[in-house]
């Protein structure tokens, strides 16, 4: 039976929230996990996983349209599945996306002439143009066979098809069955035909990564014809020697240099597996008209709850209570350092992306005040309701605890640096949850001696592994996690899936996020 999605609750005081963007379209074919659509409230905007794989059938709501939690907000159906009329909901509700009807019961494949009202706007797909202009066929003259207000490669293949004096089927276009079809159906046939023309011969490189199963992103390039290779790359030679005539690698912690992008001969694009870029010469690609991107939301919620629980773990002072307990005391008060409620206190954040936004809205219910810090905002207005806009220096003198969301660059490395920490409040909290080289541990431990910081919170550090020997781990005040912010079971899923995907949409000629403006083959 067909699956309803609802307006999910965000969060505890949630009550109602709008879809401002859906990520697929409706008769699209969606994976489970798969990113879905984008839901905004009065706090944050997160972007909605599928609960299940099908086709998204329906789409109950207008962009924007302010619904309770627990809205039927779409239908995604299987194979076989009949949509029941809803409550108030005509069979045929309008789309998001387009604004026009979706058909609930399958259609037959009418004869051309008798294809419905054509002063109704037809909307080609991308990848309907894109066909168009391979076969030769003008899109604008291709009708719209169901009548849903939308041309798919489906409707481009068969106009080409009845137009054609050739007799038999072409090589390149799935047979389009008679009466009883859904046009989705069809679409869907379509697509992973053209997908793996345009990605046959392909070849991956995964340069290097700390696991051994690679099964889910080789079955997602895989069964579009990308061929894949391992290897376990640690220095730029080591790269070359294994990329040199790859068209795409699937990046780690391999360092992607100027020498090693030089000596690509066909590589179009350079995917991480995570969020930063800071092992990749970002100007160097761009150069040489090689795409870059990052996997840059398959841990948006793990980071901001890892890094909320290292700043409570802070404030509860709970390093030095465990570390008193297993020395065998058993005298809270003689171990506290005296602070007030953190509902008195002032959270600072540097760096005020989707992770930062996300630990706002987590924060903020806790805390006296919630500051940021971001160069990317002029400073002229507020952020987010939630989250006051400071100067960098305010953020430092003001703030009782520091949670770090900033890139890795030539501006950031060693920010908080001795002369940084020492503008920081005495007594405060340094959480860094983004890249080790931003913190100068140097410096830091010269802090904790003095006396100045009361203690950090860190998962990431200038050396992974954090040495045996390192004189962070000797401080009861300093809390370490082993870069461990990321995981989750489902963000260990789009860890391996997201790149892989990216990498076929984008040698489909789809488009994908990127951080440079390089375009993707087939698309000049």
């Amino acid at each position: 039976m067909p699956y309803d999605l609802l307006m999910p609750q965000l969060g505890m005081t949630m009550t109602e929230g709008s879809v401002v963007k859906w990520l697929k379209e409706p008769g699209d074919a969606v994976e489970k996990g798969e990113l879905l659509y984008l839901v905004q409230t009065d706090k944050v905007e997160v972007e909605i996983e599928s609960p299940c794989s099908g086709t998204l059938a329906q789409v109950l709501v207008d962009l924007g349209q302010l619904v309770q939690v627990g809205t039927v907000i779409g239908r995604v159906t299987q194979p076989g599945d009949s949509l029941e009329p809803m409550p108030g909901v005509p069979m045929n509700a309008p789309t998001a996306a387009q604004g026009s009807p979706i058909p609930s019961s399958p259609r037959s494949n009418t004869d051309v002439s008798a294809s419905p009202n054509s002063n109704r706007p037809r909307l080609p797909s991308q990848r309907a143009k894109k066909l168009a202009r391979e076969l030769g066929v003008d899109v604008h003259l291709v009708p719209d066979y169901d009548g849903s207000g939308r041309i798919v490669e489906a409707d481009v293949l068969r106009f080409h098809e009845e137009r054609s004096s050739v007799g038999p089927k072409s090589a390149l276009a799935p047979a389009v069955m008679s009466s009883g079809v859904e046009k989705n159906e069809t679409s869907s046939a379509a697509r992973k035909t053209i997908a793996a023309r345009m990605t046959a011969s392909l070849q991956v490189v995964i340069t290097d990564c700390p696991w051994e199963d690679n099964s889910v992103e080789r079955e997602i390039l895989e069964e579009n014809g990308i061929r894949v290779a391992r290897a376990q790359c640690t220095t730029p030679l080591e790269v070359i020697e294994a990329c040199r005539d790859a068209d795409a690698l699937l990046v780690g912690w391999a360092p992607i240099t100027d020498e090693v992008i030089r000596s690509l001969n066909r590589c179009r694009l350079l995917m991480r597996y995570g969020t930063g870029f800071d092992n990749i010469d970002l100007d160097a690609a761009t150069r040489a008209g090689i795409a870059v991107g990052v996997n840059a939301e398959y841990c948006l919620e793990e980071v901001a709850t890892h890094a909320l629980a290292l700043l409570l773990a802070c404030h509860r002072q709970l390093g030095v209570l465990q570390d008193s307990v297993r020395n065998g005391r058993w005298d809270p008060l003689n171990v506290f350092v005296p602070f007030p409620p953190l509902s008195q206190q002032t959270v600072g954040i540097l760096g005020f992306g989707r992770i930062g936004q996300r630990l706002a809205g987590m924060v903020r219910p806790l805390a006296k005040r919630v500051f940021v810090h971001d160069p990317l905002f002029s400073g002229r207005e507020e952020p987010n309701p939630h989250a006051q806009f400071v100067s960098f220096a305010h953020l430092l003198a003001e703030s009782d605890y520091i949670s770090i969301h900033v890139p890795l660059n030539k501006e950031t490395h060693h920010l908080f640096g001795a002369e940084t920490i020492a503008r920081m409040k005495k007594g405060a909290y340094v959480i860094n949850c983004a890249r080790g080289e931003i913190v100068d541990e140097a410096a830091l431990l010269v802090s904790l001696r003095q006396h100045h910081l009361a203690g950090a919170a860190l998962d990431v550090f200038s050396k992974e592994p954090l040495p045996a020997d390192s004189p962070l781990r000797g401080f009861p005040q300093v809390i370490i996690t082993p870069h461990a912010a990321w995981y989750s079971t489902q963000a260990d899923h789009r860890l391996h899936a997201n790149p892989a995907r990216n990498i076929v949409r984008f040698f489909r000629g789809e488009g994908i996020p990127l951080l440079n403006n390089i375009t993707a083959p087939g698309t000049e």
